[in-house]
């Protein structure tokens, strides 16, 4: 069999394509949400609680790993997958904390809420 026909056999092309497109860049982090912010004490309640419902989106957001078993595959993609773990360990890490962040927003808009008797 030479190395031609091998190649073109399905086992090897679908693994050797995965591996590929599994090297692609990291996507770029997550924007930061800061605790307080410029112009909070000035917030009207519908924009509080408008503001507390987007941190709420944030936090029941699903954890998205990016990891198939799809990409397990021998040799190519056993390199590729490697080398992606660490970007997926990142975005989950990016996640949690944006999570995080949103999580101490919102007791924040919280306690402006109270304040504010709304």
């Amino acid at each position: 069999m030479t190395l031609v026909r091998f190649l073109a056999k399905p086992i090897f092309v679908i693994p050797f394509a995965i591996g590929v497109t599994s090297c692609a860049a990291p996507p770029p982090p997550l924007p930061t949400i800061a605790t307080v912010q410029p112009g909070d004490s000035q917030l009207s309640c519908a924009d509080l609680s408008s503001q507390m419902g987007q941190m709420d989106q944030v936090m029941a957001q699903k954890a998205d790993t990016g990891v198939s078993a799809l990409t397990f595959v021998p040799i190519v993609g056993e390199v590729a997958t490697l080398s992606n773990i660490n970007s997926h360990t990142a975005k989950l890490e990016d996640q949690a904390t944006q999570k995080s962040q949103a999580m101490q927003r919102k007791q924040r808009l919280v306690q402006l809420y109270t304040d504010q008797k709304c």
